[in-house]
């Protein structure tokens, strides 16, 4: 299952709402027997590291569609 979007606002970071965003996400992929959340994510440093605190991984198998029309996102994935 793509995920295709999550931001929180900067004044509302650090209060685990990404968190709670990020694990409703991976619940809705489970209930819809998805394996995995596939990630398209901006390169900011922040950005990968909240990802990789979920559980997050550089993926081996980029999309190619997402990939050439988000050519500086990195393409990660985090099975449910």
């Amino acid at each position: 299952m793509i995920l295709d979007m999550m931001q929180v606002s900067a004044i509302c970071r650090g209060r685990g709402i990404g968190r709670k965003l990020f694990a409703a996400g991976k619940e809705e992929a489970r209930k819809a027997g998805a394996e995995a959340l596939y990630i398209s994510a901006c390169s900011s440093e922040e950005t990968i590291a909240f990802y990789k605190a979920m559980g997050a991984e550089l993926t081996d198998c980029p999309i190619k569609e997402i990939a050439e029309d988000e050519p500086y996102d990195l393409q990660l994935v985090c099975y449910v």
